[in-house]
Formats: structure tokens, sequence, C-alpha cells
């Protein structure tokens, strides 16, 4: 991330930062979610272990997200948001890119 020449951060451009990092986690979980929905139909003991994984990375990024938050609250609201969002958007994009048989994506935050 680059500083800003400015020593106060703009809140417009922050808002819409986090606007665009909620989107992207909305589209790519869709993606996920049909991707994971084909899976679990197939059966057999795949289905079994991506049911499983989906659970336990809910409850560890829940997990994550929760010893997060405390932290950030003092850097503000924007801040707080995105820090909380982290632990699901690096969590979805791993699965979209593991279930779309993609390797290493660039720009992913």
């Amino acid at each position: 991330m680059s500083r800003s020449k400015y020593p106060f951060p703009n809140p417009f451009f922050e808002w819409t930062r986090l606007f665009a990092q909620a989107n992207d986690l909305y589209l790519t979980s869709a993606s996920v979610i049909r991707m994971r929905t084909l899976v679990l139909m197939g059966g057999g003991g795949k289905a079994h272990r991506e049911a499983h994984t989906m659970v336990t990375e809910k409850i560890d990024a829940t997990i994550e997200a929760a010893m997060r938050i405390p932290m950030a609250t003092p850097m503000g609201l924007t801040t707080t948001a995105r820090t909380a969002l982290q632990p699901y958007r690096r969590r979805v994009a791993a699965n979209h890119r593991r279930l779309s048989g993609r390797k290493e994506t660039s720009g992913q935050a």
C-alpha cells in the first residue's frame, strides 16, 4: 500500500476501498459456493473432505477475525472492517484457486 502525500486519509477513498474488497469477497464467495456444491453433489470421500474443510475453515476464520478486531478498533471503522474481512478474503481466494484448478494469481491481497 502506498502512502498518501496528505497527512490524513481521505474517508471517501477508505470507504470505496472497503466496498471494493467486500464486493470482491461477495463475488468470489458465490463462485466458491457453486464449485463446492458441484463437489458435494458428487458424493464420496472427496465430498466428505470438502464438507469437513468448509466447516473448519469457517470456524478458523471466525476465530482469527475475532482475535484481530480488538487490535484494529483504535485505528478506525474502515480499518477494523478490512481487518475483519481479511481472514475470510484470504481463505475464499485460496479456495477459489484450489477448486478452479488455478495456480497462484497476482494481485490478491
